[in-house]
């Protein structure tokens, strides 16, 4: 499989757009539609979903997606009620100054999971972030999580046309059909599930603009990550290709000018050369080098991420 994607690599000094993405769809209608699904116990799951569409229910109705618009779905965390009300004792517990009582408390909740966190972000902050036990026991969970997590209550979908909606996927089962038969997985149990339909047969092109002033890989301010996510999945052993034109210009090097390709006679970054075009697959992927062209196979599964190799962020 061959996924062709073009980089448009426009730099300015000034605030420019974010990102600039012209897309043309063709994608058919019946085709089945590859996905990969990550479930919360790390099993992947890869093939395709029995449906069609989805439906999603939000606080402005009810919306019909079919699987060929999505992108990915990342499943938001809910417990049953009954198993809220045991929360709720446990975490009574925590504080009841018996010492057994909250020892056994803090275990009972660890042993609920993940699945917890968005209740317990609810009643810590009810609490002003003051039960130390409670904060304690928030941060053990979170450092089991994955970094592409949904820690919330609702599920968010994201669209090929860089759409998001937050709600609930209308489904307590989905049934995924794989080379080795039909397996059947419980909607809470899953992580996340990418849809690797955008490209196929060249059914969505993507040109993107990337500012130098933002997509610096140290560039951690609130408002912007150093890296743009380009919303496209790619998983491992594809076969893809990058094209990138343009120049930039670096404050941070004495505003040296630079194209795709970088000069590493001004330094380097990850060994890949400053100012170049660089790329990583995954949150926590390995950035390589771009440059003008870069034709490959992917060594893993994951989104595609765009930045431009620097150290100083100015």
């Amino acid at each position: 499989m061959k996924k062709i994607i073009i980089i448009l690599l426009i730099f300015s000094s000034l605030i420019g757009d974010e990102k600039k993405v012209i897309e043309e769809k063709v994608q058919p209608k019946n085709n089945p539609i590859k996905i990969e699904a990550r479930l919360r116990d790390r099993t992947f799951i890869i093939g395709s979903l029995e449906n069609q569409s989805i439906v999603v229910t939000t606080k402005y109705g009810n919306l019909n997606i079919d699987l060929g618009d999505i992108n990915k779905i990342e499943f938001g965390m809910k417990i049953s009620s009954s198993e809220e009300s045991k929360l709720k004792q446990y975490i009574s517990e925590l504080k009841n100054g018996n010492e057994k009582d909250s020892q056994n408390a803090e275990s009972k909740i660890l042993d609920m999971g993940i699945s917890v966190l968005p209740s317990l972000y609810k009643y810590s902050e009810k609490e002003n972030n003051e039960n130390q036990k409670l904060n304690s026991i928030i941060i053990e969970l979170e450092s089991t999580t994955s970094d592409d997590e949904n820690i919330s209550y609702n599920d968010k979908i994201f669209l090929n046309d860089d759409s998001i909606f937050s709600g609930e996927v209308n489904q307590e089962n989905l049934i995924f059909k794989t080379n080795y038969g039909v397996l059947k997985a419980e909607k809470e149990k899953i992580s996340n599930i990418l849809f690797y339909s955008s490209l196929e047969s060249g059914g969505l092109k993507k040109v993107y603009k990337l500012p130098a002033n933002i997509y610096i890989p140290v560039n951690n301010t609130s408002s912007q990550t150093g890296y743009l996510d380009t919303k496209i999945s790619i998983r491992k052993g594809e076969t893809f290709e990058i094209k990138a034109t343009g120049e930039i210009s670096l404050a941070s090097l004495s505003n040296s000018k630079f194209t795709p390709i970088g000069d590493s006679s001004k330094g380097s970054w990850m060994n890949i050369p400053f100012g170049a075009l660089a790329a990583k697959i995954g949150v926590n992927g390995q950035p390589f080098l771009i440059g003008k062209r870069y034709k490959g196979i992917a060594k893993e599964s994951g989104v595609i991420y765009l930045t431009i190799s620097e150290t100083v962020y100015n």
